[in-house]
Parts: C-alpha cells; structure tokens; sequence
C-alpha cells in the first residue's frame, strides 16, 4: 500500500521540479535528497552473565543504511504539502539492544536486516502571518524559499516526528550528521511518541515571535513498545508536547533556553504490576491506558569557533518507556569546535557525554529478571549508565560528509556486572 501511494503522489512532485520559475516568482517545488551509512562495530568481552535484550559478547560489526527523499509542492502561498520516503535497511548491534544510550542514531528496532521502503514523513503545512517585517528563508530540507513574518502562527498536519521540532538543540539532534548516541541526539528520558522509526500523526501548531518559539503538538503512540504500528484510539491513546524556546545573550554571545513537557497515555504495564519476569516480560494484551509524563530542559551557546550544549530529562519512570528508550532520567552536555582554527572551516569536532538512569520501579524490575524493548540482562547490578563519545566530520565536497566516531559506555545497560565497552563507527552522509 506504501509503494502504491509513493509511485502516485511522486509525479505530483516531480512534473513541477522540472519547471523552473523566473527570478522574483515563487518556485512551486522542492527536492531535496539524503544518504546516510553507518559501519560500527566492537570488540568481544566476557561478561558475568548475558540475558535476552544484552549485547553480544563476541565480536560484532553491522551495517546500517538510510536514503531520503524530501519533496514539498506548494498548494498555495502560505500552504504547502510535503512527503518523505524512505529507503532503510541494516541492522544495529545486537538486534538494537543492551544499551540505555544506543550508539547508533541511524538503526531501528525492525524485524528485518532488509532493505525496505515507507513513507516517513507526509503532511501538510500552513503558515497565518501575523505583522508586516518579513525574514528570508532559504531552500531546504521540508523548507521552500521564501519570505515569512518575524510574527506568525504555522500549523502542520499529518505524519511526521516529534524530534524534528521538539527538544531541538542546533549541535546534538541528529544522528546522520552530529552526535549518534541516543542519549546525545535528543534528552535520553524524552519519551516522545512515535513508531519504531521515530515518526507520529498528529497535529502541530507553532508560535513564533521575534527571540522565541512556543511549540504544541498532540499525536498518537505505537501499539505496542517502540513497534511499527501506530494506536489510533485517539484521545485514549495520545502524546501532547509542550515546548518553548527563548533566545537572549549570555556574556554578549547569542544564547538559546529551552523547555519540553510530554504527557503520554500508552498502553504500558506498570514496572510494580508485571509479576512474570522470564523470559519475555513485556506484556502483550493490556487493554488499560496509562499516563507517563517528563520533561526536557536545555541550554546552548555559539561563539565563533566553537558551541557548547548542556541537557538534562527526567520521566515518571513507573510504567513501560514507550516509543523512544529505556532512560528515566538523564543528563548529557558537550561542545563542538567548528574546523575555522585548522583552516576546514566545514570540518566538526564534538565532544561529548552523558550519565542515564533508571527509576526504582524500573531497576527492581530488571533486577528480577525483567527485560523491556531494548535492555533485559536476566538481572541487574545497578550502576548509572556512562556515555562518552568523540566524532570528527570531514567535509570531502559540497556533498559528501565522512565521520569517524568513537564512544565508551560504562555499565552498559546499567549493569556493573557487564562491565564496560568501546564502539567504533565510520559513518558516510551524501545529500544535496
């Protein structure tokens, strides 16, 4: 059914890319394209013990792959429509289990390695402008260009993912380009609805004033923990998002604060009231609508040659994390150093880290042998799950970004009894 809607709404797209417009009239289309592949891999280890959501102790390398397509027609000035297929396939390390921060932005939790095509994104948008100065916005990614006023409400429609407007930090939100551990991409306890590929249907409207940005979207959950179908009981299944960004200068430098709030109702068992805990301990058939709500809070700075970043997330951590992963509370920050003082001016270096944990409800879970959607050890020696990660992106072209990127867990999976490991990763990003 996905390929059948593609192979229709594609030539709705594309008969206008090809028609240029003359200079000073809007241009009624917009393509964009991207290619993301990632090898990471890490060496074999001999841990205590080994349940069924650990990582591997033997030697281990995967392969990950992701191409996008991103088109958007105008329907009129201020209304446009977009759509975003995808084309996905590999694998994480270890079927994307034994770790509370994944290490890799780009893998799903899918049953199949292969190569597969799906609609990410497809919604509409509508921008109500509200005074007279105008600010110029280039074309891009899901972004004609055009003019728009300082002072506007925009509303957006259909299928799309919370991350790509909530909880946005500019230097650690996007795991083809930046930082690829999850607890580095977004706050690790944000427990955002969304299927097993990160991506909702709902509504979002925004608010935009000169210096802030006041965000609310309701959407729906997954079915079932980070799974590939969608729960459409709406509003009994439901997300609602809250944010709110504020710009002001801090030691004369420009400076962003920002504030996430999320109340979910999923389908998720309370950690207290789950009483079999082997072999596979995630409920199947709840029929009963639970709450789980958190919040995300950050604060970011550019200077010339550098920017730092600093986040922390914390969720009621008594029930089943739902549709991002198994973090209740947490704390990453960094800095990137941009390539101007090496003469790579295009080039990045990031440096960063995390510190993710687990509520008691949850560790006691684990502890008795209990495992979620992307950790479970058959028991628990509970410590705080460290991150650290370093990448530097070379820039080869105009188009093509290669990444080498290294990262050190401690207590993967929060457990001392499995000790610590390290992950490399080579990771080619294309797009035009």
């Amino acid at each position: 059914m996905k390929k059948i809607c593609i192979s229709l709404v594609l030539p709705f797209f594309i008969h206008s890319t090809a028609a240029q417009t003359d200079k000073g009239r809007l241009r009624n289309s917009t393509f964009h394209f991207m290619n993301t592949v990632v090898q990471q891999g890490h060496s074999s280890f001999s841990p205590l013990y080994s349940g069924i959501k650990s990582l591997d102790s033997n030697k281990e390398t995967q392969i990950t792959v992701r191409n996008t397509w991103f088109l958007g027609r105008r329907l009129g000035r201020n209304t446009s429509i977009f759509i975003n297929p995808e084309l996905a396939g590999g694998s994480g390390l270890s079927g994307v289990s034994g770790f509370g921060g994944f290490p890799n932005g780009e893998a799903f939790r899918v049953g199949s390695g292969a190569p597969k095509v799906y609609v990410a994104r497809f919604f509409i948008r509508h921008q109500i402008l509200l005074n007279e100065e105008v600010e110029q916005f280039q074309n891009s990614v899901n972004q004609f260009e055009e003019e728009l006023t300082t002072k506007r409400i925009t509303l957006t429609a259909g299928k799309f993912s919370l991350l790509d407007y909530f909880d946005g930090s500019q230097y650690a939100n996007d795991g083809r380009t930046q930082f690829m551990n999850w607890a580095l991409m977004t706050g690790g306890a944000y427990d955002f609805a969304s299927d097993t590929r990160g991506n909702t249907w709902g509504v979002l409207a925004e608010y935009f004033v000169p210096g802030r940005i006041m965000r609310f979207a309701a959407v729906v959950p997954s079915n079932s923990p980070n799974g590939p179908k969608f729960d459409f009981n709406f509003p009994h299944a439901s997300g609602y998002n809250f944010d709110i960004r504020q710009n002001f200068k801090l030691f004369r430098n420009p400076a962003t604060v920002g504030f996430t709030a999320f109340l979910n109702h999923t389908l998720g068992a309370k950690f207290n009231d789950i009483p079999n805990t082997a072999p596979d301990s995630v409920r199947k058939f709840e029929t009963r609508y639970r709450k789980k709500y958190g919040f995300v809070t950050n604060l970011e700075q550019e200077f010339q040659r550098w920017a730092w970043f600093v986040t922390g997330s914390w969720a009621d951590g008594k029930t089943e994390n739902w549709g991002f992963t198994q973090i209740d509370h947490s704390l990453m920050g960094g800095f990137v150093l941009f390539g101007y003082s090496w003469l790579r001016p295009n080039d990045k270096l990031g440096i960063g880290g995390a510190i993710n944990g687990l509520s008691p409800e949850q560790r006691n879970f684990l502890a008795r042998g209990g495992n979620g959607f992307i950790i479970g050890d058959g028991s628990l020696n509970y410590a705080p799950e460290k991150v650290f990660e370093v990448y530097y992106s070379f820039r080869a072209n105009l188009n093509i970004f290669i990444t080498l990127d290294y990262q050190y867990i401690w207590n993967m999976a929060y457990n001392s009894d499995r000790g610590n490991i390290g992950v490399w990763a080579i990771r080619s990003h294309v797009e035009f």
